[in-house]
């Protein structure tokens, strides 16, 4: 079977991930075609990427051994978790005054787990004995479409500032604090 280069495999991959993105379904021969057709002549002959991708779709991209290597690949975030004390106390903040709608609920042996799906991203809580909120951990940014109401929505429910909202040359943005010590950031990109 001929060798394909990198940048072929992952312009499959890549189009195999917009695709089930954006449709939710795994690929048929034809999704994929016409979405590496979209780059002429970059794929052709019998054991082209566009070809196996018509014989055994994305599974036998995946297969394929120039993408077992030894080094880890990232190919994507997976999610981003805030640790929290009071599941309870953080699922009436995200989602009553957020707004977010839980995708994912689990309560185990092993603690609490929530996961909003947000655009292509998942923003997660967990809750479990040894995890606790930090102050300076990981920050999420929550893109918005209207930051002033969005201010003012926090403000009317007593939502602490960690940083009052201000400008750069690329936006709009404000740090606050959710239920258990997390820093939020809410953020709007400025028109280009």
């Amino acid at each position: 079977m001929e060798q394909h280069t990198e940048q072929e495999l992952e312009w499959a991959l890549a189009c195999e991930r917009f695709l089930r993105l954006t449709t939710g379904q795994g690929l048929s021969g034809n999704q994929a075609a016409r979405c590496v057709g979209k780059s002429p002549g970059f794929f052709s002959g019998a054991n082209s990427v566009l070809a196996r991708y018509n014989r055994g779709g994305i599974n036998a991209l995946r297969s394929n051994k120039r993408l077992k290597n030894s080094n880890i690949k990232i190919t994507e975030i997976a999610f981003a978790c805030y640790p929290v004390t009071d599941m309870a106390r953080a699922r009436a903040f995200y989602e009553g005054v957020l707004g977010l709608k839980p995708a994912k609920v689990s309560n185990t042996p092993n603690g609490q787990w929530v996961e909003y799906e947000i655009g292509l991203n998942t923003l997660a809580l967990g809750c479990a004995p040894s995890w606790k909120p930090n102050l300076d951990g990981c920050t999420v940014a929550l893109e918005v479409e209207d930051f002033d109401a969005a201010i003012a929505r926090l403000r009317t429910h007593g939502v602490k500032f960690r940083m009052e909202p201000f400008s750069t040359p690329v936006c709009r943005i404000a740090m606050i604090f959710d239920p258990g010590g997390n820093t939020l950031c809410i953020h709007k990109r400025n028109a280009e």
